[in-house]
């Protein structure tokens, strides 16, 4: 949440919020803004996302996920609002602060992970130089890392600053680039995280972190006791894979006919692309995002039934919401399909959320309720649509565009002329013949229930 504190200025005309609006662009009037407005409070603003003409406004409480105001919620933001925000850097400050060491362990990970956690935030993890020190210098096995050898491991050297460490997060989709540098300590990074995902800012990441970080201690145990050498990609990867399967137990599939069950589930054990049926054409879509940065990069591809690419759209844009920044990539492929007056659509995203509450099988998430209930009003034309979940695995030659837009190295022409790394992706990892001998009929391919990530 961000509070105005900008004067008003002294202007020949009074401005509503329409004025900063574009909205047959649905984007901001970024310049315009840049003018009334802090550099601070443009940021926030044009991170906003924006709906259509026919999404009305709505007034949403943001302490909530779901934008309702709850009793608990408010008691909360008061409590927060009297005591102030703490900014000690010691793990030690923490020991009162009840909300903080509840949202460890209300994670949706499992029980060893949610301890792991708690642990390193209390420094107890039994690293060398933690072990060292407890054992005033008679402990055996030294105090230096055991991947580097050059510094002492403390609980913050073994998951951010050893090289080994500092790789992995590289190699992940958080992009993070820890310093060593006035970093507070395990527990206050991860309390700032935790507060960035109660106001809704930062998803389901949370969770793959704590994952992440799970793997990272696992990766240096088996140095320690197997002597194995991980590779920090296969770490991220085992982190990544963990997280999906465990949140594929915590959110089964909805219930759907015969018919959507059998494809559904074909399209779900499916580790390649598989091509959309004749006449009909696929939309993957997909996101990448610079938490660091506040940037998000939306990408979608739309390919046919021999898995040629036919044409595609990317995009950069402000964003303080992973959710949101899905939502947009999904109505992207839409704007995309309606331009181009293609009739019969598949739209595919990796984000499970997002697709529920397009699909109105998971109630609205405020921060992209906008731009999804945009895309109800934007698919109405379509004599036949379906909007589908799939794995990652699925859906990364959309993620290669994505993250190549956000780096700054996609071209405009990519989709006409693609380049040789993402024909190595098309040619490798996806199946375009791999057709589902369960395709389903015209009349099944989903409509959308306006009961409306």
């Amino acid at each position: 949440m961000h509070s105005l504190c900008t004067r008003r200025p002294n202007l020949c005309r009074s401005f509503r919020v329409a004025d900063l609006l574009d909205v047959s662009s649905r984007c901001w009037r970024e310049d315009l803004i840049s003018s009334l407005f802090t550099c601070e409070e443009t940021k926030a603003i044009v991170s906003i996302p924006i709906g259509g003409p026919n999404v009305k406004d709505e007034i949403v409480w943001a302490r909530s996920k779901d934008g309702t105001y709850s009793v608990k919620s408010g008691y909360h933001f008061v409590m927060e609002k009297t005591k102030g925000p703490q900014v000690s850097s010691s793990s030690t400050d923490l020991s009162n602060d009840k909300a903080f060491w509840n949202s460890i362990w209300n994670l949706k990970v499992p029980s060893k992970i949610k301890t792991f956690i708690w642990k390193a935030c209390h420094n107890i993890i039994p690293s060398k130089g933690i072990l060292f020190n407890r054992f005033h210098g008679s402990f055996g096995g030294g105090s230096l890392c055991p991947r580097c050898g050059d510094k002492v491991e403390s609980v913050e050297h073994m998951m951010f600053f050893c090289p080994f460490a500092s790789t992995v997060w590289k190699c992940s989709e958080f992009g993070y680039e820890p310093e060593s540098k006035g970093f507070p300590g395990f527990g206050m990074w991860w309390k700032k995280l935790s507060n960035l995902n109660n106001k809704g800012l930062f998803s389901d990441g949370l969770n793959l972190l704590a994952f992440l970080c799970w793997q990272i201690w696992k990766s240096r145990n088996s140095l320690i006791f197997s002597n194995f050498v991980d590779s920090p990609i296969d770490v991220w990867n085992r982190a990544l894979g963990a997280f999906e399967e465990f949140n594929s137990v915590l959110n089964p599939l909805p219930s759907l006919s015969v018919a959507e069950s059998v494809n559904d589930e074909v399209d779900s054990v499916s580790s390649l692309w598989t091509a959309p049926p004749p006449g009909t054409l696929k939309i993957n879509c997909d996101t990448a995002y610079d938490a660091k940065r506040g940037a998000a990069a939306a990408a979608c591809v739309a390919r046919d039934v021999t898995g040629q690419i036919i044409n595609g759209d990317a995009i950069s844009f402000p964003s303080l919401s992973v959710s949101s920044a899905e939502a947009m990539a999904v109505r992207l492929g839409v704007l995309l399909a309606l331009k181009e007056k293609w009739e019969r659509v598949i739209f595919e995203s990796d984000n499970k959320g997002v697709i529920d509450r397009i699909n109105s099988v998971m109630p609205n998430a405020w921060e992209s309720a906008a731009v999804e209930k945009d895309i109800a009003s934007l698919v109405v034309p379509f004599p036949f649509f379906s909007f589908r979940f799939v794995k990652r695995e699925c859906n990364v030659v959309a993620d290669w565009v994505a993250r190549a837009n956000l780096k700054g190295f996609c071209s405009s022409n990519w989709f006409a002329n693609p380049p040789p790394e993402l024909l190595s992706l098309l040619s490798t990892l996806d199946a375009p013949h791999n057709f589902s001998p369960y395709l389903l009929p015209d009349a099944t391919m989903i409509g959308f229930d306006h009961g409306f990530k």
